[in-house]
Parts: C-alpha cells; structure tokens; sequence
C-alpha cells in the first residue's frame, strides 16, 4: 500500500477531526435557549396585541398561554403559536408552527349560565396563514426562526412576533372594511 492510499474498510468507526461534539441545536444549551426565545416571543406578541388594544385597533386580547402555546384571541382575529418536538425534547427536530385564524379560538371566558360559546359552531375558526419555522443557530447569540417554506426568511424572535402582530393587524383592518 502507498502512501497515498487509504486502509479503511467498510465499518471502520472514522474520527472526525476537530468534531466537539453535537450539534448546537441537538445540546442543552439549546434547549435552554429555545425556552428564552419562545418566552421572548410570546412576550412580545402579547405586548404587540395589547398595543393595538391602546391604539384603538382593536377590543382587549384574550390570551392563553403555557410554556410551549400562545394563543392571542384579537376580536375575530387569531394568532396561535405552537412549538413542538419529539420526545426527545430536541431543538434540532422541533418545529415552531403559527397559525392566523378567522374566528374564535380562544373566547373570553363567559358567565357559566352562558352555554352559547360552548356549542363546536361559536367556537369555529377558519385557518388564513399557517407557517412553520425551525431553528437555524450554532450559538445563542445567532438564534434564528427560518420558515421552511421560504428557505431565505429567517428572523429574531422579537422580528417574529412584530411580523404575526402586522397579520393580525392586516387581517383586523380588513374585517373593518368588509
């Protein structure tokens, strides 16, 4: 064999040189940041719905909210956010799913005499845009939402919740006029 030759055979186990270990978005590190930026953008989308409450926009939001769902109820205008992820809990599989809806999803809470709200036709919400986002960082300080429908859109968490709350306002604006 010459110098230049190579003596690996198949199911060799190959070193790669300079490998620290996994990837940024399949750590714990990760996984901690991933928690800060969905905190960061529910924040923000919150912050966005109850400003255009103070404008005059819109009626006072109604808002659910759990550690991974933001649900952001604007008169007949909703924003639900979603992370989701395998049972591995791992960033680098999970996806960020955000949904506007015309309709009611999340009606404030009513009077328990009220049973109208209760019945699937006053709940009912049609979809208007759905997109679907992943995580795109090597470190904390490069997190990024990039929409897997349009590969070259990527945003800061805080850029993510003023595009949703510009949705809400669009779609808000255009039930006004109808």
């Amino acid at each position: 064999m010459t110098e230049n030759e190579s003596s690996f055979v198949e199911g060799d186990e190959v070193e790669v040189v300079g490998a620290t270990g996994p990837a940024y978005t399949s750590s714990r590190r990760a996984t901690t940041q991933c928690a800060r930026e969905l905190e960061r953008l529910h924040a923000d989308v919150i912050s966005g719905a109850k400003s255009l409450h103070e404008q005059g926009v819109a009626e006072k939001p109604v808002i659910r909210q759990s550690p991974n769902r933001c649900i952001v109820q604007v008169g007949g205008v909703a924003l639900t956010i979603a992370w989701l992820q395998n049972a591995m809990a791992s960033v680098a599989e999970g996806e960020l799913l955000v949904i506007l809806w015309q309709g009611q999803v999340a009606p404030a809470n009513t009077d328990a005499s009220d049973r109208s709200m209760r019945s699937p036709a006053a709940r009912s919400a049609t979809a208007l845009w759905e997109g679907v986002f992943v995580v795109e960082a090597d470190k904390d300080d490069t997190w990024r939402w990039r929409q897997t429908s349009n590969g070259n859109a990527e945003h800061t968490s805080s850029n993510l919740a003023i595009a949703c709350i510009d949705r809400v306002r669009s779609e808000l604006a255009k039930s006004i006029t109808s």
